[in-house]
């Protein structure tokens, strides 16, 4: 006599996912994924342009707190070299080093490491004394901004900043702001950064 059960299918044989299942899956990821791109693109402009503004911030604060501790000019220094932003702060002592931002001095580094290629200064933004073409901060021997070796003309202590926005994008603006002739720095961000 025959038998009429069915035998057991091994799990094995019925595990997985059809076609099917796995193009549709496929399609939602990439929807998702081209939703997420913009906001997640969005996030990574404004964490580079707020590193940017932390560093511009703390080298001003370098060379205020290097003046009062040498009881000498230092100086801060900012460029574009090779699409990345740098930044320099060096004491000044004419007649031995120039006034100017010196382009050859082995102390310049990037601004915010490696995120300095994706910033770029606005210029529109930004109206720090320009020494030898660059935006720069001076303070004289007691801490105060100097406007020494700046362009003929040049009054300092009236709300100097320098803007940093994503390169090549618009987007977040990031700001550092002198208020005062006394050289308070503080940080700013996007409105508050015209001026």
């Amino acid at each position: 006599m025959l038998s009429t059960q069915k035998r057991p299918v091994p799990a094995s044989a019925t595990a997985g996912f059809t076609l099917i299942e796995l193009v549709v899956v496929v399609v939602m990821l990439g929807v998702l994924a081209t939703l997420a791109a913009p906001a997640w693109q969005t996030v990574m402009n404004r964490q580079r342009v707020a590193v940017a503004q932390r560093d511009a911030l703390a080298a001003i604060r370098e060379a205020q707190a290097n003046t009062q501790r040498d009881i000498r000019p230092w100086q801060t220094c900012f460029r574009t070299n090779n699409n990345r932003v740098e930044v320099l702060v060096h004491p000044i002592a004419p007649p031995n080093n120039p006034l100017n931002c010196p382009t050859n001095n082995p102390g310049w580094r990037y601004l915010g490491g490696e995120t300095s290629k994706d910033v770029q200064i606005l210029a529109s933004n930004t109206n720090l004394p320009l020494r030898n073409g660059m935006p720069s901060v001076r303070f004289d021997f007691n801490g105060r901004l100097s406007a020494e070796g700046a362009a003929t003309g040049t009054i300092v202590g009236n709300s100097e900043r320098i803007t940093f926005a994503p390169r090549g994008q618009s987007g977040p603006r990031r700001c550092v702001i002198l208020p005062s002739i006394l050289g308070a720095a503080r940080s700013a961000r996007d409105a508050a950064c015209n001026p």
